[in-house]
């Protein structure tokens, strides 16, 4: 799991393993990123109805979970992979 901030800027990563006794761990380790007045969204792109237990748990909790589809998520990469392959071949010249 990655956080990320507001402008898409990577705060900090964290491994969960996909179980119930494990999802309170996720909760706390965002509050390490929560700033006074702000509230995480909890962006979840599920394979195959894995996140489904997480999401249904960050529900219960009052939380806000948001459905990531790997659209989405090409489109926040892509540039970042274009532009490391931009850096990779001017060091080559």
């Amino acid at each position: 799991m990655c956080f990320l901030n507001g402008f898409k800027r990577r705060l900090g990563s964290f491994k969960l393993d996909n179980k119930p006794s494990e999802f309170p761990k996720l909760v706390a380790e965002a509050k390490k990123y929560i700033r006074k007045g702000i509230s995480p969204v909890y962006g979840l792109e599920d394979k195959g109805g894995y996140g489904k237990a997480l999401a249904v748990y960050l529900v219960e909790q009052k939380h806000t979970v948001k459905e990531v589809t790997l659209l989405c998520l090409m489109a926040f990469i892509k540039p970042i992979l274009l532009y490391r392959n931009q850096m990779n071949g001017m060091r080559n010249v």
